[in-house]
């Protein structure tokens, strides 16, 4: 999520738009904030270890397969 807005301003700032929020990143952001406070709230009575291990379980579903893309690109070369 913080990818696709970070993406989304970065084309803002490069095409010089930056002084406006187009309607689409609008509606965007306003959507993508809604489900963030909807799983706040749902992981709300969860206990701390726990929802510590699935942000540890959602970063490394991430990063490990960035991991490996960048690696086997760069055994490639």
């Amino acid at each position: 999520m913080f990818l696709a807005i970070a993406s989304g301003a970065l084309y803002l700032a490069i095409s010089g738009q930056m002084s406006y929020s187009p309607a689409w990143l609008t509606g965007w952001n306003r959507w993508a904030t809604e489900r963030a406070g909807d799983l706040a709230a749902a992981l709300r009575g969860l206990p701390l270890p726990i929802q510590a291990g699935l942000l540890l379980l959602l970063a490394a579903s991430v990063a490990l397969p960035l991991f490996n893309a960048w690696r086997s690109r760069r055994w490639l070369s």
